[in-house]
């Protein structure tokens, strides 16, 4: 992503977590397929869609979607791209995007290889927001963002672990 859309796109996902607030027990796990048959993940409850469109600084058009969940532990959600033409995928520009739109510090950036897709795993110190644990992943022309957004103390826990891991994208 160029420019200011890297921020922007970051910036409407992680906003939709104050104006998108589902209650749910994690013990109610739900197992989501996304209607396209794109991608599946395990829940800690059912969760719920925002959408939008949009266009890079560049004019390629996109769809974003993001299905997520608010629990008394945090914030969960998938955050989907899928844009109009094939994009190189630059995993510096995503992770320097998020940690912009988080307003908030990188602390850990490692590459990671999930279900046969390289992509990366970030940490962002979000201040008094608590943390963001997300992984990003591009898949074809789909760029996701699998994140928990909560306390500190929850980002590393089993829960989040198991929420991250469970996801999978159809190729």
């Amino acid at each position: 992503m160029c420019g200011a859309a890297k921020v922007n796109h970051l910036s409407l996902g992680f906003g939709l977590a104050v104006i998108c607030s589902l209650v749910a027990d994690s013990a109610n796990a739900v197992v989501f397929n996304s209607p396209d048959g794109a991608f599946t993940v395990e829940f800690p409850g059912r969760p719920i869609l925002a959408k939008s469109q949009g266009r890079t600084d560049k004019g390629t058009a996109y769809e974003k979607s993001q299905w997520s969940v608010r629990t008394k532990d945090g914030y969960w959600s998938v955050t989907t791209f899928i844009y109009a033409k094939p994009r190189k995928a630059d995993y510096s520009a995503n992770v320097n995007g998020a940690v912009s739109a988080a307003k908030g510090h990188l602390v850990s950036d490692q590459p990671i290889r999930q279900d046969s897709v390289d992509g990366h795993e970030i940490l962002i110190d979000a201040g008094k927001s608590g943390v963001i644990r997300e992984r990003i992943l591009w898949v074809a022309r789909t760029l996701y963002f699998v994140a928990y957004a909560g306390e500190a103390a929850a980002a590393n826990g089993s829960e989040v672990d198991e929420f991250l891991v469970s996801f999978e994208a159809v190729k």
